[in-house]
């Protein structure tokens, strides 16, 4: 923070050789960045006695008010634009934040992201209820805001849409909604039930989250590994998971 030592806005000779004498008392006591200063013109007289003790004229300053720059934040929190909204949320909670500015790679605002926005989309509206399942993210994130564990492949820091489906229903009927959706987009939330691991496998889904800290059997992890799909492991419940 600069101090500025500044007399009235007349200035005399009194005024500026005491400013120049203050300020320079300020910084022989240690205070850093201290400048003299005057608000108005100097005269003729005041110009002759600066120049025989060869002492340069103080900066003139016009106005003192304060601006944006005097009382802004200059060390900003800020999220990167490719973060998780978890992450953000985290960073929002921990700092007791309204919004973080978003930036890119080179540090650059794009945005700002605010905890009430975040919530319409974490909370959406009942009519948009449907498809507050579709997210657009990667399986390393996505894996990573449930600290979850892989099993079978690894993370893929790929952003695609995604499905999530929780199994919480008899196989019949997890057939039929399995062969409704686009597989290949799904990720499967489910507790020990090795015939519907078996059959989200078979139809290639893309992940399948085995909840609960459940044991998972050999011939499921076996038929994950030989069809390529993700297969973790979470320690929370499905709701919780989810």
């Amino acid at each position: 923070m600069q101090t500025i030592v500044i007399g009235h806005k007349n200035p005399d000779m009194d005024s500026i050789c005491s400013a120049i004498a203050y300020a320079e008392l300020k910084r022989k006591l240690g205070v850093p960045d201290v400048i003299a200063a005057r608000a108005g013109n100097t005269n003729e007289r005041i110009d002759l006695v600066l120049q025989k003790f060869g002492v340069p004229a103080p900066e003139f300053v016009s106005d003192v008010s304060a601006t944006v720059a005097d009382v802004m934040e200059t060390k900003v929190i800020s999220v990167a634009h490719d973060s998780s909204i978890y992450q953000s949320m985290n960073s929002i909670e921990k700092k007791r934040l309204r919004g973080l500015p978003v930036v890119d790679a080179d540090n650059r605002c794009l945005g700002l992201l605010s905890a009430w926005k975040v919530s319409q989309y974490l909370f959406p509206h009942r009519e948009e209820a449907p498809t507050s399942r579709e997210l657009f993210g990667s399986i390393a994130d996505i894996v990573h805001s449930f600290d979850g564990e892989f099993v079978a492949g690894g993370p893929d820091d790929t952003r695609k849409k995604v499905t999530l489906m929780v199994a919480a229903m008899s196989q019949a009927s997890f057939g039929e909604r399995l062969r409704s959706s686009h597989a290949e987009e799904v990720i499967l939330f489910v507790g020990d039930r090795d015939e519907i691991q078996l059959d989200a496998i078979d139809a290639r889904v893309l992940a399948v989250v085995i909840t609960g800290g459940m044991g998972i059997s050999a011939k499921v992890r076996a038929a994950a590994k030989d069809a390529g799909v993700h297969l973790l492991s979470s320690r929370y419940d499905t709701a919780t998971t989810v």
